[in-house]
């Protein structure tokens, strides 16, 4: 459930659209919001499943090079922190990780689809997950627009040419809301 005001609003953003893009600083909920939104989705029944999709990208100047295993293997340290978030939530979804290089072709259906820290997504992967979207489906979109790890980031672009459109929500949290240690909204403010 939500926390304070803001995640509130939020929290209604995701309820009254069928796409919510939801940006912000580090430690303002982004990821958590979306997340237990969707798993209490779930638990009411409202969708079948959480899809699951974070950008395979590495922080800026750090590479830990090829990673052994099948796919999953491969996926869970970028998907560590959507797990983390669920760990945290007495019911157990079915969750499903879907990376960028297999989405072509598939339709979203009856699932709540979450697009975690897509300020690392280009334009045109962008357009191939909202593409995705079929019948019976929500997504949800968070991003930090000051945690770029790549160069040609789509999410600002996309949020500009979407904002308005019937359907579509855009929540923009703000260093307020960040629900982190008290010093981290301070450390932001500077850097």
């Amino acid at each position: 459930m939500p926390r304070n005001a803001n995640q509130t609003r939020c929290w209604n953003s995701i309820n009254e659209n069928t796409v919510t893009f939801i940006t912000g600083p580090a430690g303002c909920a982004k990821s958590h919001t979306a997340m237990s939104w969707a798993i209490d989705a779930v638990s009411k029944k409202q969708y079948e499943k959480i899809i699951c999709t974070r950008p395979v990208v590495e922080a800026e100047g750090e590479s830990l090079g090829w990673l052994p295993g099948d796919l999953g293997a491969k996926l869970q340290p970028f998907m560590r922190p959507l797990f983390d978030i669920a760990g945290k939530h007495e019911a157990s979804p079915v969750i499903e990780t879907i990376p960028y290089a297999y989405m072509r072709g598939l339709t979203f259906e009856n699932s709540i689809c979450v697009l975690d820290e897509a300020q690392n997504s280009n334009k045109k992967q962008l357009k191939l997950y909202l593409s995705r979207l079929g019948y019976g489906s929500k997504m949800v979109i968070t991003g930090d627009l000051d945690q770029v790890d790549i160069y040609d980031s789509g999410l600002g672009e996309v949020i500009n040419a979407l904002r308005g459109v019937e359907g579509v929500g855009v929540f923009e949290f703000t260093n307020a809301d960040i629900c982190r240690h008290p010093i981290v909204g301070r450390i932001l403010d500077r850097l």
